[in-house]
């Protein structure tokens, strides 16, 4: 009782300071919740759970075998390449599957290894150059959007600028995908279709 008056003392004759305390110590308790809630921690807590989302071990109990069927079919191991006016590109790519709160999706992580230069009046290939330091390129979603379409964004990381794009794709029955791709603007903008084809094996990498 006695601290509680102190307490209440203090708030009415230094209101502003008091303010201060009650935030700093609301955010070193967020702060803590946060924390354990990202580290497994069993939180149940209502505003905690609207704003930290914390990925599941294993498959989500939703997943039935047919949904696992159509992630699975893309999953493995291709050859891209990606053709557009001014240009095209392509190397070699894997595609496998992850777990997320909202069910299942895949996700996919890539390599291009050559660009080919094209003349820009008649589309001929004027010249195929091998990257010495190929980009590295990874999805930041990727899931179906109907039972044979996908749709999946990207970034491609590189020393001199990171490169954002969408784009959606057409899987048939063997697996290989092919539709349009959009590199977005600022960096190197591009428009262009793509295909990725399954290889048989690690030196299966030209077209």
């Amino acid at each position: 009782m006695e601290l509680a008056k102190r307490i209440g003392e203090f708030a009415r004759k230094q209101p502003k300071d008091f303010a201060i305390l009650i935030m700093l110590l609301f955010f070193i308790l967020t702060t803590i919740l946060f924390w354990l809630k990202l580290n497994g921690q069993k939180i149940q807590l209502p505003f905690l759970e609207n704003y930290v989302r914390v990925v599941p071990e294993g498959l989500p109990n939703t997943v039935t075998t047919d949904i696992l069927n159509k992630y699975s079919k893309i999953v493995g191991n291709y050859k891209y390449r990606c053709k557009s006016k001014p240009k095209n590109h392509g190397g070699v790519l894997h595609i496998e599957i992850i777990t997320t709160d909202n069910g299942l999706q895949w996700k996919l992580t890539g390599e291009r290894r050559w660009e080919e230069i094209k003349d820009t009046l008649n589309g001929t290939i004027i010249k195929k150059t091998f990257l010495d330091i190929p980009y590295q390129w990874e999805t930041t979603w990727g899931d179906f959007i109907t039972d044979n379409k996908i749709a999946y964004r990207y970034e491609i990381s590189r020393t001199d600028k990171h490169i954002k794009g969408y784009a959606e794709g057409l899987v048939d029955p063997s697996g290989n995908i092919s539709c349009n791709y959009w590199q977005l603007p600022p960096d190197d903008p591009l428009y262009g279709s793509y295909e990725f084809k399954r290889v048989a094996d690690k030196n299966d990498t030209e077209w």
